[in-house]
């Protein structure tokens, strides 16, 4: 690059004042002073090459300062309430009059009576109950007649207590003219603690007064008693056993990693070693349980494809730590990771979606079990994936901001200056380009691209320290003015592995950097 710069310089010299003076011009020669003036400056780091690619923001730095991948949330939770519903319940008896009167056996204001029980059971699969606190829902009572005369029923559940007394419901039946009659009534079962006899039976004893009107009592009159359990809801559940398998809703985790690529394929040479699925099975029912794996799958994240995770030995179920009060909770952990699954070979980049499939099991190792309604099953799932591995082709950019127009004009030619760092352990192939209004107009490296050397790695600690080097690059005329109509520079790096051929390992620390200082050499011509 040159810089042509045209002075005259006169001198007027006067030796005295006798003498005739005389004015000559003086022509300097050529000069060629070299100046550097720097042009652009850049740095990405770890923050900003992930940025470019994770979609996710699951990566952090774990204490090491290692960068890895880490999903810690919750999967799914499930209540008491959720895991044990009590199905809504119905049953109808239907009693003939035990007892018979003519009309003048059985003259107005006189009454006879008869007793009975039955019992209502509630279809819980293996689940026996022992006790239940009611919470809400309806006991609807029923009772149609067909006697001549007025008839009085009440209903008593010895076994549901509220405050110590028994549940009792009252219904007066007036007399028919041949033509059955119905009473109805509702009771809240909120406050009601239950008892079960065997099979989830609940009994309950009836007593019906005839009053007479008058009339007769037939063989042929009955009585017709509807019972229905609607909605019941618990505070608490006593079991005395829980031989049943739940279906836990499938959960899915969607680590979104490196989705801004265009094309995925840029990056999916970056492979996860040491992947480490952790999952926290947190047990709020005092229930002894275990846990089934139905199914564990990573899928595909572009072509949906499957393949299962599987517990070395076929492993597939967990006893589940259960609290030994109320109101506690016990930690089961179940760790995967490459010693006691094929993980390491099935999470890989292209397969991002983790999916769970369980059955929760419950056991009769406590006794009495209990379940409240607010107590929780619940899920937290924890991945790790850290950042080593190997690459090839992954192309990272930065863009630069330039003011081309600090080149003067005359300037046609030269070189650009490159000062280069690396941490990265990782080599990189350097381009650059001229950008004006966002459209590349030049690559300034012709042929081979410069080379970023790797850092070289501390065999001790693992970590690379800044490789730093020096380039420079002939710059041509027309390259030189698309650098002068510049606003910005794009910086691309592809970068690999020294050994990606042999999948060597590389780890990537939250203190590596890349920085490129761009600096423009020319010369400056200074004639007559």
């Amino acid at each position: 690059m040159r810089f042509f710069i045209k002075n005259k310089l006169w001198v007027l010299g006067v030796l005295s004042a006798s003498l005739f003076a005389c004015v000559k011009d003086i022509q300097l020669k050529t000069i060629e002073p070299q100046i550097a003036v720097p042009l652009a400056y850049g740095r990405i780091d770890v923050t900003d090459m992930l940025a470019s690619q994770d979609t996710s923001d699951l990566i952090q730095a774990d204490p090491s300062g290692l960068m890895a991948l880490i999903y810690d949330a919750n999967v799914f939770r499930m209540k008491g309430s959720d895991l044990i519903k009590i199905p809504n319940s119905q049953s109808e008896v239907t009693i003939n009059s035990p007892i018979t009167r003519s009309a003048a056996q059985f003259p107005e204001g006189s009454s006879a009576g008869f007793n009975g029980s039955s019992q209502q059971t509630f279809s819980l699969g293996n689940v026996e109950l022992n006790k239940l606190v009611g919470k809400g829902g309806l006991l609807n009572l029923t009772v149609f007649s067909t006697f001549a005369n007025d008839v009085t029923v009440t209903l008593e559940i010895p076994n549901a207590t509220k405050n110590g007394t028994p549940l009792s419901v009252e219904l007066i039946i007036p007399s028919t003219d041949n033509s059955s009659k119905f009473k109805q009534k509702t009771v809240s079962l909120e406050g009601y603690e239950f008892l079960f006899a065997a099979n989830n039976g609940m009994d309950f004893n009836y007593t019906t007064t005839i009053n007479s009107r008058g009339n007769a009592v037939e063989a042929t009159d009955e009585l017709r008693i509807s019972f229905a359990f609607n909605n019941i809801r618990f505070s608490r559940l006593e079991l005395n056993s829980a031989d049943e398998s739940f279906d836990l809703p499938p959960a899915e985790i969607d680590l979104k990693l490196f989705r801004n690529s265009a094309a995925f394929a840029d990056v999916i040479d970056f492979e996860f070693f040491d992947p480490e699925v952790e999952l926290t099975f947190i047990n709020g029912f005092v229930l002894g349980s275990e846990i089934v794996f139905d199914s564990l799958l990573a899928i595909g994240t572009n072509d949906g494809s499957r393949d299962e995770i599987f517990l070395n030995g076929g492993v597939n179920s967990f006893t589940i730590k259960n609290p030994s009060q109320i109101g506690d909770t016990a930690q089961t952990i179940i760790k995967i990771n490459k010693n006691n699954s094929n993980i390491g070979q099935i999470l890989t980049p292209e397969k991002q979606i983790v999916k769970y499939d369980f059955t929760f099991n419950t056991l009769t190792s406590v006794s009495p079990a209990v379940i409240t309604d607010n107590a929780e099953l619940a899920v937290d799932g924890f991945i790790k994936l850290p950042l080593r591995g190997f690459a090839e082709g992954w192309t990272i950019a930065n863009t630069l901001s330039l003011d081309g127009s600090i080149i003067e004009e005359s300037v046609v030619s030269g070189e650009i200056l490159l000062n280069l760092k690396n941490q990265f352990p990782f080599e990189a192939d350097l381009q650059l380009y001229t950008v004006s209004n966002g459209n590349i107009t030049d690559s300034l490296i012709l042929g081979d691209p410069t080379i970023l050397a790797a850092g070289d790695i501390n065999q001790q600690t693992g970590k690379a320290s800044v490789k730093e080097s020096i380039r420079s690059i002939k710059v041509s005329a027309s390259q030189m003015e698309n650098l002068r109509n510049s606003d910005s520079i794009r910086m691309e790096a592809t970068i690999r592995t020294s050994d990606a051929e042999n999948n060597t390992q590389v780890a990537i620390y939250k203190e590596y950097f890349m920085e490129v200082s761009i600096g423009l050499a020319a010369s400056i011509s200074v004639n007559n």
